[in-house]
């Protein structure tokens, strides 16, 4: 009985992914939306592959490291980025590139 239960539940799980995959997929390749947000390792997920961004914007950019932030700028097609930094928050990360505590880009 438990096992089946766990079969059970395991294929509502398998077909519940799939619908919002198909969902996502459905709007993102129909071009349906013109902004998509998500995080930064998130810009390389499978159901991104063949769109292009011409701009990123980093939110948060100050607690980004450099390494999550190159994932985002790997899309095709980037041709601006943007990086935010709340205006009232101090810069806590140790960089070089923030070194002037003001999260500019160097």
């Amino acid at each position: 009985m438990l096992e089946a239960m766990q079969k059970e539940a395991a294929n509502k799980m398998i077909t519940g992914k799939m619908k919002q995959e198909n969902a996502i997929d459905e709007v993102l390749h129909e071009d349906r939306c013109q902004v998509v947000a998500c995080t930064l390792a998130g810009a390389v997920d499978r159901s991104l592959v063949g769109k292009e961004f011409a701009i990123v914007c980093v939110d948060e950019a100050t607690q980004a490291t450099e390494p999550a932030t190159l994932i985002a700028l790997t899309r095709p097609g980037l041709r601006k980025v943007v990086l935010v930094r709340p205006s009232r928050r101090p810069v806590s990360r140790t960089s070089p590139c923030v070194g002037n505590g003001k999260g500019c880009v160097c």
